[in-house]
C-alpha cells in the first residue's frame, strides 16, 4: 500500500507568502497530514474503489489549524497504489481513474483531478485541491 503527495512550486510560493499573526520565524514551514485507509474508511465504495482512500491536508505549524489550497491546476501530484490495470479488465472496457471525494455532493468526482499515468501498480494523478483522493473502476470511461 502506498500513497504519496508532492506540490509544485505554484503551491510552494502561495503558502510561502501566507499571512501569519505571529512573529515570521513562528510561522516558516507547514504540516503536511497524510491519512491512508487501507480498507475501513469513512467513505463509500461506490463506485468500486481500487486504492486505499489517501486523506492529504495542510495545516498552519504555529496553531494547526487547516490550509486551504485550491485553483492551482495540475500542481499537486498524487501517487496511489491500487489493484488493476490488468489486460483482462481492459478488455472488458474497465478503466480506472483518479477521483476525489467531494464533501459537498457526499460522492466520488473526477473534477479537478487529471489521471495521467500508472507505473506497475501505482496511479498517478494531477490535481486542483486537497481532499481524500482514491482510484475508482469505471467502465468505458463513464
Amino acid at each position: 500500500m502506498e500513497g504519496s503527495v508532492r506540490f509544485d512550486d505554484v503551491v510552494r510560493e502561495r503558502l510561502r507568502n501566507r499571512k501569519c499573526k505571529k512573529k515570521p520565524a513562528d510561522c516558516e514551514g507547514l504540516v503536511v497530514a497524510l491519512t491512508l485507509y487501507p480498507s475501513q474508511t469513512p467513505y463509500p465504495n461506490k463506485p468500486k474503489r481500487t486504492s486505499p482512500v489517501m486523506e492529504v491536508t495542510l495545516r498552519r505549524p504555529e496553531d494547526g489549524a487547516p490550509l486551504s489550497v485550491s485553483n492551482v491546476p495540475n500542481a499537486i501530484k498524487v501517487a496511489l497504489s491500487h489493484k488493476g490495470n490488468s489486460t483482462e479488465a481492459q478488455e472488458k472496457g474497465i478503466l480506472y481513474r483518479c477521483s476525489f471525494w467531494d464533501a459537498g455532493l457526499k460522492e466520488w468526482s473526477e473534477v479537478g483531478i487529471v489521471t495521467y499515468g500508472v507505473d506497475g501498480d501505482v496511479m498517478r494523478c494531477w490535481s486542483s485541491h486537497l481532499t481524500a483522493f482514491a482510484v475508482i473502476e469505471t467502465y468505458g470511461g463513464e
